[in-house]
């Protein structure tokens, strides 16, 4: 792939996913991409005990959003004590709560 191509395809923002992985696998060191390294499996719990997100809100005290952003896994970083409430709150242990996993994962055009 040439620059000039690299570069149409970086400005299109209608470019697919496969067009940019494949983009980045010509550039050649970003084939792997970092990816969390710690996976929240609190929607997972909260679908067996049917719990909504408005019920733990409500029923722990911790903000909406903060559930939300864990739910979702998209939280930076999350207080112990948050961590704490929820693993009493869903009576599950930290490992439970959550699972270390790999560092790096292989990007895949086909997703």
């Amino acid at each position: 792939m040439h620059l000039a191509d690299a570069k149409s395809l970086l400005q299109n923002k209608y470019s697919t996913k496969k067009d940019l992985c494949n983009l980045l696998k010509s550039i050649g060191d970003f084939y792997f991409l970092e990816k969390t390294l710690l996976k929240c499996h609190l929607s997972k719990i909260m679908g067996e005990k049917r719990l909504k997100m408005s019920d733990v809100s409500r029923d722990t005290g911790i903000n909406p959003g903060t559930i939300r952003r864990i739910f979702n896994e998209t939280a930076t970083r999350v207080e112990l004590n948050v961590v704490e409430t929820l693993c009493e709150y869903l009576e599950v242990e930290v490992g439970e709560l959550y699972e270390l996993q790999s560092k790096k994962s292989e990007v895949n055009p086909e997703e």
